[in-house]
């Protein structure tokens, strides 16, 4: 999830504008700012709740509980959802927790650091 940068020293966070999803098979960008879905907010989230509960897919990311915490700021009961409803993952892969962690004989999937990983755009 991608979201408007919050304000240095402001208290309030932004909701994700943007839901990046990818699987072998496509790659779906859901623009959570497009009229569609800001008339039904509910129906992109239920179904990408469906997912995040989903025993049989493995969902892997980087700091996968922050994206849930701002993406359970759009399933307020306003925007269609049941009072005290929250995204839940299961079979979560936190990359970022794998890179500090090394097995001996496996290179951890963000060998090199960052700058390593970045493509050059030059």
């Amino acid at each position: 999830a991608e979201w408007r940068p919050d304000g240095r020293g402001r208290c309030k966070s932004h909701p994700p504008s943007l839901l990046q999803l990818s699987t072998a098979d496509g790659v779906w960008l859901v623009d959570l700012e497009a009229a569609a879905v800001v008339e039904h907010p509910e129906r992109p989230l239920v179904l990408f709740a469906e997912v995040l509960r989903s025993e049989s897919v493995r969902k892997l990311g980087f700091a996968v509980q922050g994206d849930l915490d701002r993406l359970q700021l759009r399933c307020s009961p306003r925007a269609g959802f049941a009072p005290g409803f929250a995204l839940t993952a299961r079979r979560v892969v936190d990359l970022r927790e794998a890179c500090n962690r090394t097995l001996p004989g496996v290179e951890p999937p963000c060998a090199g650091g960052l700058a390593a990983q970045l493509s050059r755009w030059a």
